[in-house]
Formats: structure tokens, sequence, C-alpha cells
């Protein structure tokens, strides 16, 4: 019987958490079209040809998927208001370039207290916003050719996460973006329930939209009939941003659930624009989880590790909390001629993280290396902590005792920060620290984000020195540095994955000779590792 002796050395295996952060500025989806608002009503739609979001994917990979409420046949709406809805199943949010008051160069008011070197969609002085998503106002044009008008309907478009984040106590998802109403010209009401008005939001994976190209009857609404035997829209688990009428030159943005009001923060006028940041925070089913809005915060807390006091928040009603947060959503609900500002809406820069840092321009660590590593001596080791920043370029730097390390030969840094070290030598035992800043917390004087790893290096390499089979019993000798950890595995296809091999024994290496034996092995070829965790 031939016996493989395989040895299985230590790994620096890295933890993640989900597929998050996000960072979309729009600018990937080909030439933004140019969208121009005349004096008053009616609105010019986007140019032929504009890019459309819904269908697209976004740079991390993700899907952007059609978020409308085209009517299915003999269902809500499509009896009632007869071929209204012809088309509906294929609007969509459009990207463009705004010019306000129907010419470039316009005076505008920036975002307030952006710190220095926080990138937005605008160029200060002029009323421009380059590569936005619009969703078209009241009575304004979705995306098909010819474009239907947008009465009694939603034109939307969902981000689906690659993995959902889980309903864990604790667990936090943030959102950040800028938003602007060029038009509040005549009242749009509430303008802020699900049934009527613009929001944007957070969405469970269990309710988000079919596929591209399937009807998409998915928009929320009441639990019910029209009267007409046709069966309302169940309402999905949703927490959004709102929007909700000031006066006839103002806006209030807040946030609510469901079909619910919510609350809103102060009044701010139109044709500026607003950064607005929105968490949503798991409390873990014990009681209500929670939701809030963040209207301009102060520039002092972008990129901080702790978020600031909401400026405005409002939980679920019991029984309501979202079970996951799975996807985020644009949308147009305009089934109401004065509940929407007839303008449309545009919004910029999304950023989508687990932590407040993130999404106002710091650092988020996509993986960590673990705590504590063994390594053998002369192999190679990467300590897998790596983090990345929205819209910014993080500046990572890695540490050891001695302080600051010289990246260079046998040391090296990839382009999300880890460090991989090569030929591995007794002195390279330490502890590492890997130190992510961007230009926004230095500016804020933030202490960088870290991740740390204890280094521990062995030696000898562990080692079969012999082996035998006899009468179905494998017999083999081995040894290792003293006092660490091992398994010994066992198989007969040695291309199975590690994590499927059975294993025969497990103890400490006593740094002398160590003996296993194994009854169980076959006629059959079988294949043996000393796997050290």
């Amino acid at each position: 019987m031939k016996k493989a002796m395989l040895l299985l050395g230590a790994l620096a295996l890295a933890t993640s958490t989900y597929a998050l952060p996000v960072y979309d500025d729009f600018s990937g989806y080909g030439t933004a079209g140019t969208w121009t608002q005349v004096s008053g009503p009616p609105i010019v739609s986007y140019t032929a040809g504009a890019p459309l979001l819904g269908g697209n994917s976004a740079p991390s990979g993700e899907s952007w998927v059609a978020y409308t409420n085209a009517a299915a046949p003999g269902g809500l709406y499509s009896t009632y208001y007869s071929g209204l809805f012809t088309g509906y199943d294929q609007q969509n949010v459009a990207i463009v370039n705004y010019f306000g008051d129907g010419q470039p160069g316009a005076s505008d008011t920036p975002a307030p207290n952006l710190p220095p070197g926080f990138p937005g969609p605008f160029v200060a002085g002029v009323d421009t916003r380059t590569n936005s998503v619009w969703t078209p106002g009241w009575s304004q044009t979705g995306g098909t050719t010819p474009p239907p008008t947008n009465y009694l309907g939603g034109v939307g478009a969902c981000f689906k996460f690659a993995e959902a984040v889980p309903s864990t106590t604790g667990n936090k998802v943030f959102v950040s973006f800028f938003v602007d109403i060029p038009d509040c010209t005549g009242s749009y009401g509430a303008g802020q329930s699900l049934d009527h008005g613009y929001t944007a939001g957070f969405i469970n994976s269990a309710e988000l939209p079919t596929p591209a190209g399937v009807n998409q009857n998915a928009l929320p609404g009441y639990a019910g009939a029209d009267g007409l035997g046709n069966t309302f829209n169940s309402a999905p688990l949703m927490e959004k941003f709102n929007m909700r009428e000031g006066s006839a030159s103002t806006w209030k943005p807040g946030v609510g659930y469901l079909d619910s009001n919510g609350n809103s923060a102060a009044a701010v006028t139109q044709k500026t624009i607003r950064f607005i940041v929105m968490a949503y925070e798991f409390k873990g089913g014990a009681s209500v989880d929670k939701v809030g809005v963040w209207l301009d915060p102060a520039a002092a807390n972008f990129g901080a590790t702790t978020e600031p006091a909401f400026s405005v928040s409002t939980s679920p009603t019991t029984g309501y909390n979202l079970p996951d947060v799975g996807g985020f959503f644009f949308l147009a609900n305009t089934q109401d001629g004065g509940a929407t500002p007839n303008s449309g809406v545009f919004f910029n820069s999304l950023r989508i993280g687990t932590n407040w840092a993130y999404v106002t321009g710091g650092p988020e660590f996509t993986s960590t290396a673990p705590a504590t590593v063994n390594v053998f001596v002369g192999h190679t080791l990467t300590l897998n902590s790596t983090a990345v920043a929205g819209g910014v370029t993080p500046t990572y730097t890695w540490n050891n005792s001695s302080g600051p390390l010289r990246i260079g030969g046998r040391f090296s840094v990839g382009p999300t920060g880890a460090l991989t070290i090569t030929g591995v030598q007794p002195g390279d035992a330490d502890t590492y620290t890997l130190n992510v800043s961007t230009p926004i917390t230095t500016v804020n004087g933030i202490p960088p984000s870290t991740a740390q790893t204890v280094v521990t290096v062995l030696s000898p390499v562990p080692f079969f020195s012999s082996e035998s089979w006899s009468s179905g019993v494998f017999t083999g000798h081995f040894t290792g540095p003293s006092g660490i950890g091992y398994h010994i595995l066992t198989t007969t296809d040695v291309t199975s994955p590690v994590s499927t091999w059975t294993s025969v024994s497990s103890g400490t290496f006593s740094g002398g000779d160590d003996i296993v034996m194994d009854s169980s092995a076959s006629g059959a070829e079988q294949f043996y590792i000393i796997s050290v965790p």
C-alpha cells in the first residue's frame, strides 16, 4: 500500500463580515444624459440615450434591479385604470447631468459642513450635478420609448446586496448620499409615506424586486382590495429616508417605516444640495430596532469611529423589525399629484457600509487577520487585514513593536493593505499592526483605524520521519515544535478539500518522536497530513 505523507502549514486566514462596504458615484454606466429645468412646470426630462440604473451592475459587482409598480394582468390598478400602466414594467431611473434653471452656470449652494477634500457631485458656484440618479416627478417621463408619463406608479432602482446583513444584536447598516430637490413649487403634501412620494431606504432580502424582464409589481401598498376584486400589494418591511413638504420652496428630510410618516428634521431650501446619512440598527428582537437620519452632519464628525446623535430618528412598530437588510433602493412613487415635487429628485455619491466612518469619508475593514498566527520558519505569511474607503484614497501603514515597518525585500503590502512576509525568519516573530487613515480622518485629527496580529514563528517544521502499514494498521512517526497543537488527517482522495478529510488523532507536539496509529486504513491508497491550526 502506498502512503503519501503531506504537510499542512499554518495559514493566516482572514475573517470578513458582509459584502459591504460599497461606493458608487454613478460614473461607470456610460455617458450621462442632460436634464434641464425650465422656468417652472412642465419639467423637461433627460435626453434620449441617458443610461438607466436598473438592470446595470454596480462597480462592486452587485446588481441594480429596476423597481417599478407595473400592473400585473388582472392585478392592482390594471382594471381600474385600464391601459394607463402600459410599459411601466420598463420604467427606470436615469443617470444624468443636471443644469438648473435652464442653463449651466446658475448659482447654487453646495452641501454645507463638508470637510476639505470630501468629494461631491457639484462644482462650487455652479448649479451642476454630475452623474446623478434622477427619479422623475409627477407627470414626468420614465425610461421607455415612448416613455409613459409617471402618474400613479412607481419608478426606482434597487441595489441588491451580495450578502444580506443579518439581524444580530448591534449590527448596523449605514448609507450616505447627496440629495437635491430643484423645485418645490406647489404643495407636495406629506410626500413621505410609502404610498406616495420619494423615498430611499433599506429593504429586507425576501422582499427584493424580481430580476429585470420580469413583472416588477413589488412596490409597497396596503393589504386589501380595490373594490374590483383586485388585491393590493402587501407592504414589505422597509425603512426609508423620506421627504416632507416644508413650504412651497422648502422640504423636510426624515425617516419612516412601512406606510408611516415617521419623523422629520428641520426644513431646508430647494435648489440646495444636502448631505444625508441614514442608519438602521438591529436590537436583536427583544425591542424595536432603530432607524435614523443625519442632515448635513458637522465637518468634525466626518470619518469618526462613532456616530453622533441622530438629527431625527424613529423605530418600527412592534413586530415590524427588518429580519435582515438585503438591499437599498431609490424610489419615486408618484401615486398622487399633490404628494410629490414636480421636478423629481437627484441623488449622488452613494456609500453603504457597516460603520459611520466609511459613509463619511473614513475607512472600513473588509477583512481582518486573526489576532494570533503561527507560521513555520521558511514559509510565506500573509496577514490579510484589508480596508477600503469610498471616493477617497486610504493610506496603509504597518508597524511592529519597533515602529513602522520598512517595506521592501521580504515585506510587501497589497493594494488594500494586506502584508506579506516571504521566507519567514525567527526574528519576524512580533506584533504587527495595520493603521489605515484617509485625507478626511487626517484633516479631522481622527486616529487611524487599526487591526493587530501577534505572529509566532515555529521551528522545526513538522514532518513524518517514518511510516509503515501492516494488517490494516497504519503507523506513523512524526515530530514538530514542542507545545504546539496538531491534527492528523486522512483521506483516500488527495484532491479533495482538506476540510473534508477525516481526523485520526489530535494532540500536542512533544518535541521528540510522536506516534500515530490508524486501524481504519483500508486496502485502498491512503493519504495522511499533519495539520497545525
